[in-house]
């Protein structure tokens, strides 16, 4: 099993599917992250970032029922101007970015119940958050935070 290249592959196939994003990383830490932010140029407006999934148990009622469960998000960033951002332009920005992280949110959802992707077959639907993301080394966005049995 190769589960964080399988999820590197699964932000790929989103990025695919979804227009708007137009580069992804995965990162395990608040370095990587504040690095990939600070290079992001205004052209590559959306990044995605994948969180290295973590993996803890799910709590299981016997050993035979034993599952990994993976925590992780999907960061839906934009570089920004805070000089030049008006509550206008903020609020607009917030909604383009937004669409964004709905339609992950729906592909996160439809690949869950068909069943055919490795990582979202065991998506637990209930753990899924989208929260406003401000200022983080000057990109604005939404995180799409959620859980999944491997």
């Amino acid at each position: 099993m190769a589960a964080i290249q399988d999820f590197k592959n699964y932000m790929d196939e989103i990025q695919e599917q979804i227009a708007g994003i137009n580069l992804n990383k995965v990162v395990t830490s608040e370095k990587q992250l504040t690095k990939y932010l600070s290079d992001l140029e205004r052209d590559q407006n959306a990044l995605m970032i994948g969180l290295m999934p973590n993996f803890g148990n799910n709590s299981p009622s016997s050993g035979d029922a034993f599952r990994l469960k993976g925590f992780t998000e999907l960061m839906i960033f934009e570089k920004t101007d805070f000089s030049e951002l008006t509550e206008e332009k903020y609020v607009s920005q917030s909604d383009r970015l937004f669409a964004i992280a709905q339609l992950v949110n729906d592909k996160l959802l439809e690949d869950h119940l068909k069943g055919s992707c490795n990582i979202m077959r065991f998506l637990d639907p209930t753990s899924i958050q989208i929260v406003d993301v401000y200022n983080n080394s000057q990109c604005n966005g939404w995180t799409v935070v959620f859980t999944f049995d491997i």
